[in-house]
């Protein structure tokens, strides 16, 4: 074996295990620690086969009626029910909120996206209560629930707040151990980065270890080049690959116009999921944009591409586990 042959499989491997686990990281002060009885309920468990099919649904109202009616219409238009009601907080607001209490109440599962604070703070103890709080509403709900915290946290315009690899890695670990004195069992973690751009230093640097996260999870778009989900997801897939956890896609979608061409995206996009049995979740973003997300990646405006994702989404494969 040549010397570059060497070289180039220690690369591999290097890049393979990036952050697949760390030793403990300077947190700022100590976690006050407490006693408390843990939930009795568990993580979701993820599906033996397939995959289950989510979403975050955009509602025209942002009450409780407006946030249930937008998820129960959308069901309707894709002639299924979601196996996950995705949400998102910002990390000031508790939650769950009256809608969330409603799908709960009905057997659904839940996906919440919990936005950040600065990390720096969060790692020097300024937002323990807050945390600690969080943490309690989610025990004392005692149902499964999948938590989302930072997500994208690779994106090139929250650096700010992120600040960077090492010290959100902290501030997860942080929050995950007031979690756990809290007893908030029920609480299932996942670490989604953004597809695009994930790289050994944007990407896995920031994972916080195998002993803290339970889904892998990505953010895949087509951006405006159009590009194809496999290019766009090829290499979060091959570091996912080497870590023994289950995969949901949090976020996917092209961007309108161009009916056929979406059409070929979400086409082959689900083609490359069936294809990856790590996958067990894919939660579409129904949204028609905002200030803060300019794309309109709506489904249910466009009937012809809401034919064919509707189609890709009552495959047997996508049947999942029933809650």
């Amino acid at each position: 074996m040549t010397a570059g042959v060497v070289l180039l499989l220690v690369g591999v491997a290097g890049y393979l295990l990036v952050g697949r686990s760390r030793p403990p990281l300077p947190a700022g002060p100590p976690v006050a620690t407490g006693s408390v009885v843990p939930a009795t309920a568990t993580p979701p468990t993820p599906p033996t086969h397939g995959a289950w099919i989510g979403a975050w649904v955009q509602p025209t109202s942002w009450d409780a009626t407006g946030r249930t009616s937008a998820v129960t219409q959308f069901e309707q238009q894709l002639g299924r029910h979601l196996d996950l009601v995705h949400t998102y907080h910002p990390f000031g607001e508790p939650f769950p909120s009256p809608a969330e209490a409603q799908w709960l109440a009905q057997g659904r599962r839940l996906l919440i996206s919990w936005a950040g604070a600065d990390t720096q703070q969060i790692v020097a103890g300024v937002y323990d209560d807050q945390i600690r709080a969080q943490a309690q509403e989610l025990r004392t709900l005692d149902q499964p629930v999948l938590l989302r915290w930072r997500w994208e946290m690779n994106r090139p315009n929250l650096h700010g707040e992120i600040h960077d690899a090492q010290t959100y890695v902290a501030a997860w670990q942080r929050i995950h151990t007031i979690f756990e004195q809290e007893g908030a069992t029920n609480v299932g973690w996942v670490w989604c980065p953004m597809a695009r751009g994930f790289t050994a230093d944007n990407g896995p640097a920031y994972y916080p270890g195998d002993d803290q996260v339970d889904w892998l999870c990505a953010d895949v778009y087509a951006g405006p080049n159009n590009e194809s989900f496999a290019n766009v997801s090829a290499p979060f897939r091959t570091w996912a690959a080497g870590i023994p956890k289950p995969v949901m896609i949090g976020e996917l979608g092209a961007q309108r116009p161009g009916t056929a061409e979406r059409q070929q995206w979400w086409t082959a996009a689900f083609e490359t999921v069936r294809a990856w049995p790590q996958v067990k979740a894919v939660v579409l973003f129904e949204s028609r944009g905002s200030p803060v997300e300019p794309y309109d990646l709506a489904l249910v405006d466009d009937p012809v591409l809401l034919a064919t994702v509707k189609a890709l989404v009552a495959q047997p494969y996508f049947a999942g586990t029933p809650p």
